[in-house]
């Protein structure tokens, strides 16, 4: 029985497609079981950002106009909108409770490059806030009650 040295080669370079493929079946079969369930942390983040509310609030994302390293979660804050072309600001939200606080990633160079913020607000200040541009808001410190 002589085995040419084509089948030799063919029997040899096939055998990584098949393991290649075999491959992706697991992984496909793995992700497909897996599939709409979110790791376990995410769900413990969501519920405990969630405990801070008061009847009847939201948590807005905030991206201010600037770095803000002074506030901290549980801080209370006052949100101003700068106009665009005025020296002018108006008040968008008062009181706001601070849930979370994001400092802008180290090196960003993009024009919204404030810190953020998640804050607790009522569903109309929620409607305000959402309405002006990213990075046009600056949060005031309020004293702590």
């Amino acid at each position: 029985m002589h085995v040419s040295l084509r089948e030799r080669l063919t029997v040899l370079y096939g055998w990584p497609r098949g393991l290649a493929a075999l491959l992706c079946l697991v992984l496909a079969a793995a992700s497909a079981l897996g599939a709409g369930t979110a790791p376990p942390d995410s769900a413990a983040r969501s519920q405990s950002l969630t405990t801070r509310l008061g009847p009847g609030q939201v948590l807005v994302p905030v991206t201010l106009a600037g770095r803000a390293e002074f506030l901290r979660a549980g801080d209370r804050v006052d949100l101003l909108a700068a106009a665009a072309d005025t020296a002018t600001a108006a008040e968008i939200g008062a009181g706001l409770l601070v849930v979370q606080v994001s400092p802008p990633a180290a090196g960003a160079l993009s024009a919204d490059g404030g810190t953020r913020l998640l804050v607790a607000a009522s569903r109309p200040a929620a409607a305000k806030i959402a309405a002006v541009p990213s990075g046009r808001v600056v949060a005031v410190l309020d004293k702590q009650p």
